[in-house]
């Protein structure tokens, strides 16, 4: 198995079905497709400039940045060959397909655009917007990069320490596509879906306290962003619960327990950040 993650079209899939969008903009009467992601981690935002070779990140407000790409030029020259016929597991796919299929040869003209023309433009501007709420499954596989991709705009680690015989361990995703949380769990054949407690969201989650093949793709599969810190310490805990027997001693998971207590509270610092 690899050991070296790295930015490659099916991380930026499931990147962008998590934390991405596609567009339409449109000007007074000048039109250009959009790509947009929003995040609260510029050095990851600008991996992902890198590897488009297009676009600029900018500083929203505090904690939040942005990447965008807002060129037919660069769509044409960078983007779509980037892509290329990437699988996305959400509307992104739709939505994509459109300004490929049906924008694109009409922004890439070098003639004046028809009223034809403009109205095909509003018409894909507002056939993307209207079903950005719509839930939408399609039978594009998954792979581990796209996941891990998706994992990083969606998933989080959880550390739950009450007491030393109430610790809980996991990593989930959120989502209101309860279809694609119910593909990444037959993907994986493990993990449990359930309502996160607010109307219409889900959430897919992994637990254990013991390593397993459940854990293996993030220990051998480091993030991109700053989640990857998160990944350290989740798995640091992972190793000292995997040490506890019932022949260890009270000072021992006394010990253990305070450990991992201080990395739950590490995890949360970095979250803030």
């Amino acid at each position: 198995m690899k050991t070296k993650n790295q930015i490659n079209k099916d991380w930026i899939a499931g990147f962008i079905d998590g934390d991405g969008s596609f567009a339409i903009d449109k000007v007074k009467d000048f039109y250009r497709p959009s790509l947009s992601i929003a995040q609260n981690d510029p050095q990851l935002l600008h991996k992902i400039k890198d590897f488009f070779e297009c676009g600029s990140v900018t500083q929203k407000s505090a904690k939040n940045w942005q990447y965008r790409c807002r060129s037919a030029e660069q769509f044409q020259n960078f983007i779509i060959p980037k892509l290329g016929n990437t699988p996305f597991q959400t509307n992104c796919q739709y939505h994509y397909q459109l300004i490929c299929d049906n924008a694109m040869p009409i922004l890439t003209k070098s003639e004046k655009l028809s009223l034809n023309d403009r109205a095909i433009l509003d018409q894909v501007s507002k056939d993307i917007r209207s079903s950005r709420t719509i839930p939408y499954s399609n039978s594009n596989p998954i792979n581990i990069d796209w996941f891990i991709g998706f994992f990083e705009a969606e998933g989080s680690f959880f550390l739950d320490v009450r007491k030393e015989s109430d610790i809980r361990i996991a990593y989930k995703v959120t989502q209101k596509n309860l279809d694609l949380l119910v593909k990444i769990q037959g993907f994986f054949g493990y993990g449990l879906i359930h309502s996160e407690g607010r109307e219409g969201i889900w959430k897919y989650s992994v637990e254990g306290k013991k390593y397993s093949l459940k854990y293996q793709l993030f220990r051998n599969l480091p993030l991109n962003g700053k989640k990857n810190y998160e990944r350290v310490k989740f798995l640091k805990a992972i190793r000292i619960l995997s040490t506890l027997t019932d022949q260890t001693s009270s000072l021992e998971k006394e010990k253990a327990f305070h450990k991992i207590k201080q990395l739950s509270l590490e995890i949360r610092e970095l979250r803030k950040k």
